[in-house]
């Protein structure tokens, strides 16, 4: 039925199930709101809807069917007002006349109904058509209504006379549909006679019959400016033609079945489709772009409605739904044309805000992007191969096939040719250039051509005819140079070849440094990035590469796209970098991890790009035509990217997602990404709490994303709690990283989150955060005079050797005979190792607290306490010393000078030391001092002191009476609890501090036990007594001294004897043996996790000291911790590392040998069945012969020679059987006897202690 624009606007969108949006700021929340504005909403309608309408105030639909029922349904409660049987049958359209009070009805019966809106009653008939009425309208002003019918005729109503009509004209076959311009001048009609007619309402004729589809046409729509008319035939094909020269413009082609509706939106540059497929296309007439496609009908779309605003699309279907759509936002893409072939490059001047573009059709052209127009064309007589600007951006060099140069003035637009062939040496050359390229400090003009040369100029301004005179020649490739690139400060060239090597040469030595191999094909194109490390090269293989420029080798090769790599561009910011390919596709790429991040699809293929210096707009060479469009990185809008058609069918999938109804994994779906939060579906599995389809989102290849805020689905899990979500993405980067080591980089900043989780996962998570280094580049000697090993914070995560040691020391003739064998290892992330700063600190407070007590066996661990160890253990140790300083002047003052107010003042001087020291402490340190236990003691013992020294001093109390020494006892037993924590400082004495902590807290519950019993046996004695004039405190105290073998029995009776025993017995006895098991069962804690205890103890004390730091707290610098150290640091894990992982083995081979064991004996019990089987087979077929023989004897017997033959086949077949079965119970004994035997052994091994406890 025909598409008609409605009255609606964003105002009343639909109202669905709100969201709460508690945390505006967040991304997932934001992403949610999005989703939820966008998705779908659906009603369900009584009926088979069949025609739609909409009125003014947007509260009401009225729609109908081909049973010839009308509805009216309210869109804000969903409710059906009203539900009526119109008279005449089936019912094909309807339109409203007279502001809404009346509707009029085209169907079956070939009358034509006026009906009052409220309550359809029938006020008049329009009678003149023969067969079923397909469409009806009215004239702007409502004096005219147009009709068509099956009857194939067009008819003209006068409405100011009852069923008065003309008709207009007629199709050869029926008139299927109808539209009107929306000045009412043109009338435009289509039939199943597979043409449109154009009637011009003005002069009252026909215009023109336009020919095309070949089949019926059954919608058909004229665009606002009436440049345009669009007809969807039943062949699924929608046909757009130009008003006036009637040619066709676009032949929009996807849908599988009859185009039922159609309209323009956004100025006509796009337009909206359904069909009875059951799909809603939306189609860029600009952009030649892939249809936006909107799937959620399961039966015929039988009418749509098109707000005004254009911000939803309403469809009805025979699905019984009625579904508002909101309309996605335009992709806002200008297309330039100037060129007429394909574009090779295009190159951006900062200074001017213009863009150049070079092409085979020997044109140069000058763009303004902002005004989005050609500013100045230079022609040539041949097509320009190669481009380049120089570094001031004064000129364009452009390079012909005609072996000409040329410099462009980008101002004045003078074109000044060269001859760069008149200086060669070899004049029968006269190579094409491919290549060129200007060093950024304007010294040189470096050019590649297909003599496989490079050849190196001295540039000078051309004005005035200046020579270039050549500087250098390198030939070191063996086919035409494709592409070329320089370092930032004009020292290193780099170019790439058709024989698919990329070769370094130095423009100060003026030498070949290296040449990088690995792809198969040209290498089209190549860039450096900002800080000279990284050279990133595509080829013609459909690759590219990420090559470390210090290295000389490749960190990376990535095969994503299908096509030839032709341009890899690096934005100022440098966070990412975006590939051009053949494939039709422009990818993105995570600069930090390398991860994919999104690509946008073309229809064709994608040659060259480039940003403006905002980086808002992406310029893309699609062949001849330019392409201007949003950033895909800077959108503030909402929007989705990725390849295909599928935006509808994600926000649908998420939808259903975020409302609890998730549907199975879809893996097309994890390539989109939503804008402008920058995240995914991986992002809300995490956020909703689904492992299961995280992990197949990871398996299917899921981008890791960092959002716009840095919220992945790691720190997402982290942060809701999901450990299920946070297993599922750990387990899969612990996988990836073996392969991947840049994998990791995706959570660095969640790792603290994860330390205060203490998740059972965190140590094997630790476990592969240190990688040994296996690439082919690192050195495996080094000269024997080094020592080693060597701990630095590098920025970069692959390790260069030279940071460790000089580069002599590597050298073959320095480690001949007595080098030394070397591992390198680097952290798979980066870290906060200033001591210090605030992410320093943090991180050392979440190790300190981690309830996984066993990271600190891991390595890592080991190595950043060991390597910030080294930089603050003289501060430990002067802090130490410092204290027992002060206790011992305390000691020489209690011994000797004990009262004596003059000698009292060197301790009370360390004393305020000390004090200050912890005031400092509180201050910079904040709410984490009072954490820790020790400071409690220290303030506590300090304030004591000042109180007892200023009481000394004051005279006001007697220096030797109890009240002071009372004091000066408590301190004294403070101060040297404190003393005992500086022991601590040495590896030597922190096992007996430790132990002592240990034993300390496990004497805790004895004591209580202890004060118990005793309590009770003082009562049981004290009770026997029952004399009140005793003291209970007596009996209390003869009950305590039993327990440490103090016996009075004086005056005992027998009962008291009987008393007496039990509690000998329980207290004395059974105590003294609890006591032992429990200082023996310290002993072995201690013992079994005296390495975590060791570390965990080391992290204390250097977090104390970062506490201490508060100037560095803004120093936060983030490195990748990496070591070099003689290959024996392999065996550097701890024994009970070794243990656990004997353990973990020991488990997994049990279970090989029981599975192996098992198959086995499936294997001897179906050879045994076998045997048994042919066996019986044999003994029967034996007895049938032997009856056989007996019943035909006259029958002529074998001879001897066959039966001889036959036993021995029997017999042969019994041997082989039984050998079989032989040797498979041998094999089964020896295996079960080798599984005894280690099993044993480990077992043996896992009891045994370290050699030396």
């Amino acid at each position: 039925m025909k598409t008609k624009t409605s009255p609606i606007s964003a105002s009343s969108a639909d109202s669905a199930g709100s969201v709460d949006l508690s945390y505006p700021n967040d991304d997932l929340q934001q992403l949610i709101q999005e989703i939820t504005q966008y998705q779908p909403k659906e009603t369900q309608t009584p009926f088979k809807g069949n025609c739609l309408l909409l009125t003014a105030d947007q509260r009401f639909f009225v729609f109908c069917s081909v049973e010839g029922r009308v509805a009216i349904l309210d869109r804000i409660t969903g409710e059906i007002i009203n539900d009526v049987l119109l008279p005449g049958g089936g019912l094909y359209s309807i339109a409203f006349y007279q502001n809404e009070t009346y509707v009029f009805s085209g169907g079956k019966d070939t009358v034509i109904r006026q009906f009052l809106l409220k309550d359809f009653s029938l006020v008049a008939q329009f009678k003149g058509h023969t067969e079923k009425i397909s469409e009806i309208m009215f004239s702007p002003d409502e004096k005219w209504m147009y009709s068509c019918s099956d009857d194939g005729t067009v008819r003209i109503w006068d409405m100011s006379q009852e069923s008065v009509s003309f008709i207009m004209y007629k199709h050869d076959d029926r008139a299927l549909s109808m539209d009107m311009a929306r000045d009412g001048t043109i009338l435009v009609t289509g039939g199943a006679d597979k043409v449109v007619k154009v009637c011009d309402l003005t002069e009252k004729k026909l215009i023109t019959t336009i020919t095309g589809p070949t089949n019926s046409v059954w919608e058909i729509s004229i665009n606002k400016a009436k440049t345009m008319i669009a007809a969807g035939d039943n062949d699924g094909v929608a046909w757009i033609w130009k008003f006036e020269t009637w040619e066709v413009l676009h032949k929009l082609q996807g849908h599988s079945k009859r185009v039922s509706c159609l309209d323009f939106i956004d100025n006509d540059a796009r337009i909206v489709t359904a069909s009875n497929d059951g799909s809603v296309r939306i189609w860029d007439l600009t952009k030649n772009m892939n249809p936006v496609i909107m799937e959620r009908h399961t039966n015929w779309i039988k009418s749509m409605l098109i707000s005004p605003d254009e911000e939803y699309i309403f469809t009805i279907s025979e699905d019984y739904k009625l579904i508002s759509w909101k309309i996605l936002p335009a992709r806002n893409e200008i297309k330039l044309v100037g060129h007429t072939s394909n574009i090779y490059n295009t190159l951006y001047s900062l200074k001017r805000n213009v863009f150049l573009t070079n092409a085979n059709d020997k044109m140069v052209i000058k763009w303004d992007p902002y005004a989005q127009k050609k500013l100045h064309q230079w022609d040539h007589k041949d097509g320009i191969y190669a481009m380049c600007m120089t570094a001031d951006e004064k000129y364009v060099i452009a390079c012909t096939a005609g072996k000409e140069m040329y410099f462009l003035n980008l101002d004045t637009h003078e074109s000044i040719q060269f001859d760069y062939c008149k200086d060669d040496l070899d004049q029968s050359l006269k190579p094409i250039i491919k290549a060129i390229i200007a060093t950024p400090d304007n010294k040189y003009i470096i050019t590649g051509d297909t003599a496989f040369r490079l050849t190196v100029r001295e540039y000078q301004d051309p004005t005035g005819g200046a020579d270039l005179p050549i500087k250098y020649i390198f030939r070191k490739q063996t086919n035409t140079v494709w592409s070329l690139a320089v370092n930032s400060d004009s020292s290193i060239i780099f170019s790439g070849s058709e024989d698919a090597t990329i070769v370094m040469y130095s423009l100060i030595e003026w030498a070949p440094i290296a040449t990088l191999e690995g792809h198969t094909k040209k290498v089209k194109c190549l860039s450096v990035s900002k800080d000279d490390r990284i050279l990133i090269s595509g080829s013609w293989d459909s690759t590219f590469r990420i090559w470390s420029i210090p290295k000389r080798t490749c960190l990376k090769e990535f095969t994503y796209h299908t096509g030839a790599i032709n341009q890899i561009y690096f934005p100022n910011t440098e966070n990412y970098f975006i590939v051009a390919s053949t494939d039709c596709t422009v990818s993105f790429w995570n600069m930090r991890d390398y991860n994919f991040i999104t690509q946008l699809k073309y229809n064709d293929l994608c040659l060259a790009l480039t940003l403006t210096p905002d980086e808002k707009v992406l310029i893309v060479v699609e062949k001849e035509f330019v392409y201007l469009r949003e950033n895909p990185m800077m959108n503030n809008e909402f929007a989705i990217y990725g390849t295909g058609s599928n935006q509808y069918k994600l926000i649908d999938y998420a939808y259903r997602l975020i409302n609890g109804k998730p549907e199975p994994h879809d893996p097309i779906l994890d390539k989109y990404i939503f804008t402008p939060t920058l995240t995914n579906m991986a992002h809300l599995y995490a956020y909703f709490n689904h492992p299961d389809l995280l992990s197949s989102a990871f398996d299917n290849g899921v981008s890791l994303l960092n959002s716009k805020n840095q919220k992945n689905p790691l720190s997402i899990a982290i942060n809701k709690d999901y450990i299920d979500c946070v297993y599922s993405t750990l387990n899969y980067l612990k996988t990836k990283v073996s392969n991947d080591p840049y994998a990791m980089l995706f959570f660095e900043n969640d790792l603290i989150d994860l330390n205060k989780r203490g998740i059972s996962l965190l140590d094997e998570v630790y476990d592969v955060l240190l990688i040994k280094g296996t690439e082919e580049w690192l050195p495996k000697f080094c000269s024997s005079n080094n020592r080693l090993p060597k701990i630095i914070g590098s920025f970069h995560l692959d390790p260069d050797p030279t940071d460790f040691l000089p580069a002599e020391s590597f050298k073959a003739e320095n480690v001949a005979g007595s080098g030394k064998a070397i591992n390198f290892y680097y952290s798979a992330i980066s870290l906060d190792m200033e001591l210090g700063s605030s992410g320093s600190i943090a991180f050392m407070n979440s190790v300190v607290n981690c309830s996984n007590q066993d990271i600190y066996r891991t390595q890592l661990v080991k190595e950043i306490l060991d390597k910030k160890w080294q930089k603050i253990w003289w501060f430990v140790v002067l802090e130490s010393l410092f204290y027992w300083s002060y206790l011992l002047t305390f000691t020489i003052y209690i011994v000797n000078f004990v009262g004596e107010g003059g000698y009292l003042a060197l301790p009370f001087f360390f004393n305020e030391v000390l004090m200050f020291y912890e005031i400092y402490q509180v201050a910079s340190g904040g709410w984490m001092y009072f954490s820790d236990y020790w400071n409690y003691i220290d303030i506590s013992s300090l304030a004591l002191f000042n109180a007892y020294a200023f009481s000394i001093w004051s005279g006001d109390i007697d220096p030797t009476g109890n009240k002071l020494n009372t004091i000066l006892v408590v301190i004294t037993l403070l101060a040297f609890i404190r003393g005992i924590s500086y022991f601590t400082v040495w590896q030597e004495t922190r096992y007996m501090i430790n132990l002592l902590a240990v034993v300390f807290i496990h004497m805790i519950p004895f004591l209580i036990l202890l004060f118990y019993t005793t309590i009770t046996f003082a009562l049981l004695l004290y009770a026997y007594e029952s004399d009140p004039s005793l003291d209970f405190i007596t009996f209390l105290e003869n009950s305590y001294t039993l327990n440490l073998g103090g016996i009075e029995t004086d005056g005992y009776d027998s009962m008291d004897w009987v008393i007496f025993g039990l509690s000998t017995l329980v207290n004395p006895i059974v105590m003294l043996n609890l006591l032992i098991a429990i200082l023996g069962d310290s002993f072995n804690d201690v013992q079994d996790n005296q390495e975590i205890a060791d570390k965990k103890e080391l992290a204390s004390i250097i977090l104390d000291i970062e506490l201490l730091m508060s100037w560095k707290w803004k120093s936060n610098k983030k490195t990748f911790l990496q070591i070099c150290s003689e290959e024996k640091i392999d065996a550097i894990s701890s024994w009970n590392g070794k243990k656990k992982d004997l353990e973990v083995t020991l488990d997994t081979l049990t279970e090989t040998l029981k599975r192996n064991y098992r198959n086995m004996q499936k294997s001897v019990d179906s050879a045994t069945a076998a045997f048994e089987e042919l066996k019986n087979k044999l003994d029967g077929k034996e007895k049938k012969k032997e009856g056989e023989e007996e019943e035909k004897k006259e029958e002529k017997e074998k001879t001897e020679e066959e039966k001889k033959k036959e036993e021995e086949e029997k017999k042969s077949i019994k041997e082989k059987m039984m050998q079989k079965e032989e040797d498979l119970l041998k094999k089964i004994k020896a295996c079960y006897e080798k599984f005894s035997q280690l099993e044993k052994i480990a077992s043996e091994v896992i009891t045994e202690q370290r050699p030396g406890d």
